[in-house]
């Protein structure tokens, strides 16, 4: 085991290699950091009392290109959609309609959007905008006033 001097030791002289095997294999910066910081974890665990400097720098880029490889396979093994592809797409209208929604005041937006597209209750989006129900009962008949007039602007402009 080592103790903290020799960890920041071991660090200052080789962080720049073990981050630039990682970089090497990986190709993005902050996923190199990652990895990088891992392989200096899992040497506090080990003891090399008996290695010389040239088996510590060995361990040390064997241990990245370890753990770049599982990396890989990780990430082979996840499923990742695109953002737009998660979301069923919307028509032009729903589009439209939401643009207006967000268009409005902060008080009104959030009611209007909690209560249509997260489909919470009215006593729900009071406990999480922390107002009461007849405020956020209010602020919702309100904000409905406000989006028609802007849609039956919208259609009558058509």
């Amino acid at each position: 085991m080592y103790d903290e001097r020799q960890i920041t030791e071991l660090v200052d002289q080789y962080s720049n290699t073990v981050f630039h095997t990682c970089y090497q294999y990986i190709r993005n910066y902050h996923d190199a950091e990652d990895i990088t910081q891992d392989v200096f974890v899992s040497i506090m665990k080990k003891d090399f009392s008996s290695f010389d400097e040239k088996a510590i720098r060995a361990y040390l880029i064997r241990s990245a290109i370890n753990k770049c490889r599982t990396f890989h396979k990780i990430r082979q093994r996840l499923t990742v959609i695109p953002l737009d592809e998660a979301q069923p797409p919307l028509t032009q209208e729903e589009v439209s309609i939401l643009d207006e929604v967000m268009s409005l005041k902060a008080k009104y937006r959030d009611v209007l959007y909690l209560f249509y597209y997260e489909g919470m209750s009215i006593a729900e989006i009071a406990d999480i905008l922390q107002r009461s129900t007849g405020t956020v009962s209010s602020q919702l008949k309100r904000a409905r006033e406000k989006l028609k007039v802007v849609l039956t602007e919208d259609n009558d402009e058509r």
